[in-house]
């Protein structure tokens, strides 16, 4: 995937070249940049795409990608809020401020966002399942699960989307429709991390300890998530009784 993104930032250089004042190259090599993980790289595109065309709704939603992956959410809603400003039925850049306002723990915010999204597109899965994760963090299991429940019916093939309904039921102590959750998550999306953890999580509950351990180790291989790869670390260490 990184390649795909390398190159798309080659190809973005070479239209630059050619073509120094054009805004669209340099927002949309921004986005590739925030891709690759170079957020600061992407601001600095995404600045100059706004410095040759002020009213460029899609480099302030490049920009405020850029800002929240940084955790600059104050910043990444700002430029979410001025691309919609430019843009009022620009529904991705809802979307995305529904994501930092969850960043930040504001949820009943981030519901609104993404309540407009659906409302400018009611087919729009990743805003009911991103709704769903809202709900979910506010303790409203029910509510969570429905809008996981819309994600899947317009996208059935969508893993994130079982895994984080998987997430809603364990918390609503419904194990049994968690394990099938996160079992379908994987099938789906073999090297979807989350799942094995959550998947291992909930056998440690129950006191399968064979398949927590299992799934924690393939947790730790999957994960580049360093502070949750010790957590794993920890549960594994605690059901080997070490």
């Amino acid at each position: 995937m990184q390649d795909k993104y390398q190159e798309a930032v080659r190809c973005f250089v070479e239209t630059i070249k050619q073509k120094p004042d054009f805004a669209e190259a340099y927002s949309n090599r921004g986005l590739a940049y925030v891709h690759k993980g170079e957020y600061d790289l992407a601001i600095a595109d995404c600045v100059k795409a706004i410095e040759l065309k002020p009213d460029y709704a899609e480099a302030y939603n490049n920009r405020g990608s850029a800002y929240d992956r940084k955790g600059e959410y104050d910043l990444a809603i700002a430029d979410y809020g001025k691309a919609i400003e430019l843009r009022p039925d620009y529904v991705r850049a809802y979307n995305n401020r529904g994501v930092a306002y969850v960043h930040k723990g504001e949820y009943d915010m981030a519901i609104a966002d993404y309540g407009k999204a659906i409302e400018l597109r009611s087919d729009y899965a990743e805003a009911y399942n991103n709704r769903g994760n809202a709900y979910t963090y506010k303790g409203e299991y029910d509510q969570g699960i429905a809008d996981y429940d819309r994600a899947i019916g317009l996208r059935s093939d969508y893993a994130e989307a079982y895994n984080n309904r998987g997430f809603a039921y364990a918390y609503a102590d419904d194990y049994d429709l968690a394990i099938a959750d996160f079992d379908r998550a994987i099938e789906l999306k073999p090297d979807l991390a989350g799942a094995y953890y959550n998947r291992g999580f909930v056998h440690k509950i129950r006191g399968k300890n064979e398949e927590a351990i299992r799934d924690f180790e393939w947790f730790s291989e999957l994960s580049e998530d360093e502070d949750l790869r010790k957590e794993a670390e920890e549960h594994l260490k605690e059901l080997r009784g070490q």
